[in-house]
């Protein structure tokens, strides 16, 4: 199985070579920057955990970067839907999760609104949703909710789907 990049090298390399054209000094130009890394967060008999991490940096202090959570079949090398591992329908998911959690009601309502599928990472027997920076209207900083290893949590997953 391979994951793919978050990301098309060519319309990077254009983009650069376009601001590249655009700098009058060539030595001022700030060559653009791009990473990817995936690397496995938890697995059961069945399923395995990544987390992919996403880095662009386009000169002029213009970062960008992402993270997304992904499962893969142990047998099929497929990748898995996230909707898929839990037990309530998918617009309930971000809910059921975040009540979970020790929030606020502002804090909660706003990461309720912000909240996507992909936020979900696995991580050892425990969960954390990612909000990336700009996403939740309560704060522009990035912001990880972490929900330990409970019974609260495994009630919503699919028992193959509970990390081990």
């Amino acid at each position: 199985m391979e994951l793919q990049p978050l990301y098309n090298t060519f319309e990077l390399l254009e983009q650069a070579y376009a601001a590249y054209k655009e700098t009058e000094n060539p030595v001022d130009f700030e060559p653009f920057s791009v990473s990817q890394t995936t690397y496995q967060t938890a697995a059961n008999e069945k399923v395995q955990y990544f987390e992919t991490d996403f880095w662009l940096y386009t000169g002029k202090g213009n970062t960008t970067s992402d993270s997304i959570g992904i499962a893969v079949d142990k047998d099929t090398k497929t990748i898995i839907p996230t909707a898929e591992l839990f037990t309530c329908p998918a617009e309930e998911i971000g809910t059921r999760l975040l009540a979970l959690a020790d929030l606020s009601d502002a804090n909660r309502a706003a990461m309720e609104s912000a909240f996507r599928l992909k936020y979900v990472i696995f991580l050892g027997d425990s969960i954390y949703i990612k909000f990336p920076e700009n996403s939740l209207s309560t704060q522009p900083e990035a912001y990880v909710v972490y929900l330990e290893d409970t019974e609260s949590v495994h009630a919503l997953l699919q028992d193959w789907a509970i990390p081990k």
